[in-house]
């Protein structure tokens, strides 16, 4: 469906109709990027699915000690 993380973000951040919302919350694999602007969330939607993927294996690691 998507390429990406970070392609689901923007993709769906624009298909939000301004008048439904102006923010939202990326979630994955229990991990949340916090409430952002639909806007911010396009431009940076490379940067919060990398640190979702960091904080991901992070807890994966800690998990397997």
């Amino acid at each position: 469906m998507y390429s990406s993380i970070s392609d689901a973000i923007r993709v769906e951040a624009r298909a939000v109709p301004s008048s439904f919302a102006q923010y939202m919350e990326v979630r994955y694999c229990g991990l949340s990027s916090g409430t952002l602007g639909l806007e911010e969330a396009v431009q940076r939607c490379e940067v919060i699915a990398s640190r979702l993927l960091s904080l991901n294996a992070e807890m994966k690691a800690m998990a397997a000690v």
